[in-house]
């Protein structure tokens, strides 16, 4: 049964200057797809990044009707293997995209489990500031009502973005996003590549995450390329930016709508995206080599 899902796209915009120490300040656009924003300003060289949350990619998944299938994820007893900051935050990510897959098929009790993980995690990260006294107490209420949880999730991501940042914690915070859109882009490759024909539109949102990867090394790249664990991130990230350059992107010319009787103007367009089998599964390749090495 498909999935009927408002795109819940959370990304984190993170303040860097290169003139001053690796502090931040998190910014976060609601919804919708991510697009390259780097902005640089020459006089205070100063540059912004976004970097996608965990549930931005999973969402790719509501374009199918491929059934849940809870083999795809990384288990929960696998925790207490992480024990430093880098494996303890690019997890975090990762259980952050395993929990909006669960949530998005309504397992209940696997969201517990989810939940559970990263609460712990976020702890062990000193994290614990980020959120309202509330946050659990909302999270159980809602842990059934799907639409609701994915809201929260998203607002969990924001707040610990914002949190780290304001602390000058933004390795941190890179290394989450980078988890999260590991974890995202694997458990949607898997599906591409068990399904086939039934993931045709999933496969395009996979194709168009070229721009998000671009946003996604830049920014690890400034903000954890002395962390030798972060490194071989950066690194794998690289080699999958390496193959998505075969992925062909084109744009239509807006087109602007006046409606009379509403008074109301839209812009419109589309894009074009060409990947073809070869190069998907060149890409699908190195997301597994990838995630093999976050979470084991």
């Amino acid at each position: 049964m498909k999935k009927n899902l408002l795109f819940f796209g959370v990304s984190f915009t993170v303040l860097l200057s290169a003139c001053g120490p690796g502090s931040g300040e998190g910014e976060g656009e609601a919804q919708g797809e991510s697009v390259d924003t780097t902005t640089e300003v020459s006089h205070e060289n100063v540059v912004y990044y976004a970097a996608p949350s965990p549930m931005e990619v999973v969402n790719m998944i509501e374009t199918t009707d491929v059934p849940f299938n809870g083999a795809l994820m990384n288990a929960p007893s696998k925790v207490s293997n992480y024990t430093t900051t880098v494996k303890k935050a690019t997890n975090l990510g990762v259980y952050g995209a395993d929990l909006s897959y669960v949530a998005l098929f309504d397992q209940t009790q696997k969201s517990r489990d989810y939940l559970n993980v990263i609460k712990g995690l976020s702890d062990e990260l000193g994290m614990t500031g980020a959120f309202e006294k509330d946050f659990l107490t909302q999270l159980e209420k809602n842990i059934a009502n799907r639409d609701s949880l994915l809201r929260i999730i998203s607002q969990f991501y924001w707040d610990a973005d914002t949190y780290l940042s304001e602390n000058e914690r933004s390795v941190t915070s890179a290394l989450m996003a980078a988890g999260g859109w590991v974890e995202g882009m694997y458990l949607s490759t898997q599906i591409a590549k068990k399904n086939g024909k039934n993931t045709e539109a999933m496969v395009q949102r996979i194709a168009e995450q070229k721009l998000t990867l671009k946003n996604l090394v830049l920014l690890l790249k400034l903000q954890g390329s002395e962390n030798l664990d972060a490194a071989e991130i950066i690194s794998g990230l690289e080699g999958i930016k390496a193959s998505f350059e075969a992925v062909e992107i084109s744009y239509s010319a807006p087109e602007v709508e006046t409606k009379d009787d509403a008074g109301m103007t839209r812009v419109g367009g589309s894009s074009n995206v060409t990947i073809s089998p070869e190069n998907l599964a060149e890409i699908t390749g190195k997301i597994e080599q990838l995630r093999a090495l976050i979470v084991n």
